[in-house]
């Protein structure tokens, strides 16, 4: 499997905090970020990740190229929802921040969320395609804020990148799946490389356990990483639910009687 240098760019616009996608939009993305990174950087040593936020007061890089898994999922677990994305910025700036990795035999990949409206002219994200195609950088897009007008504008940016199936297009819908993460497991986002995986002898990751048992034991982890955190933020709901309220009398205090 080739190793490569990708950034991810995250859509943590005020669409973001949309719960049709439980329990919000800002959350899954969370989740599947995760996933992405921990994947990839189990899978080969010398992958680097990055993430770069869309929104905000403007896109911004929140954390450099590195294979340091712990320092990601701070940068990851600091991003707030809020402003509008700018998605045609924060693809540049990923681009940008590619082209000047330390290690350049990493092949390059942006790897985009969209979670709201995307305003560039069609036009101008065709040129942004051919821009990325001419200096070797593949994307992956992964929208859930599917619409007439969006699909057109990610379609249009997707065909003029696309290169020999390197970059790869996912819409998923509130419905399609059970969430984010198992859509993006039997996608071929999360199943690249040099092994020509077919259906026939997956697994429930949706992945050749024969081709890359590193990939398959990154992605185990990960969801049972995942199931334990939403045990525990569920455990610390239900304990708060039972938590008697104070009283404003002395019942708990009575006075002693002479």
């Amino acid at each position: 499997m080739s190793i490569e240098a990708t950034l991810i760019c995250v859509d943590n616009s005020e669409y973001s905090r949309n719960g049709d996608f439980v329990p919000n939009r800002i959350t899954c993305q969370r989740e599947a970020i995760s996933l992405i990174a921990s994947a990839k950087l189990a899978t080969q040593y010398e992958n680097s990740v990055g993430i770069i936020a869309l929104a905000g007061e403007r896109a911004s890089l929140l954390h450099a190229l590195s294979n340091d898994l712990n320092n990601f999922l701070v940068s990851l677990d600091s991003i707030k929802p809020g402003g509008n994305s700018d998605f045609y910025r924060g693809i540049q700036m990923a681009q940008f921040a590619l082209k000047h990795r330390q290690n350049k035999n990493l092949k390059q990949r942006i790897i985009c969320f969209v979670a709201s409206p995307i305003t560039t002219p069609t036009k101008h994200l065709v040129n942004l395609g051919k821009m990325l195609k001419k200096n070797n950088v593949s994307i992956d897009i992964i929208n859930i804020c599917s619409s007439g007008e969006n699909d057109q504008r990610v379609e249009a940016l997707f065909n003029a990148v696309n290169s020999q199936g390197q970059s790869h297009l996912l819409v998923c819908k509130p419905g399609q799946a059970n969430d984010l993460n198992d859509a993006l497991i039997n996608s071929q986002i999360l199943n690249t490389g040099e092994f020509g995986l077919g259906t026939s002898s997956l697994n429930d990751f949706g992945i050749d356990p024969e081709a890359d048992l590193n990939l398959q034991m990154a992605l185990r982890i990960s969801r049972e990483e995942e199931e334990e955190r939403q045990k525990n933020e569920a455990l610390k709901q239900i304990m708060a639910n039972e938590v008697p309220e104070k009283s404003d009398t002395n019942e708990d205090n009575p006075k002693r009687e002479d």
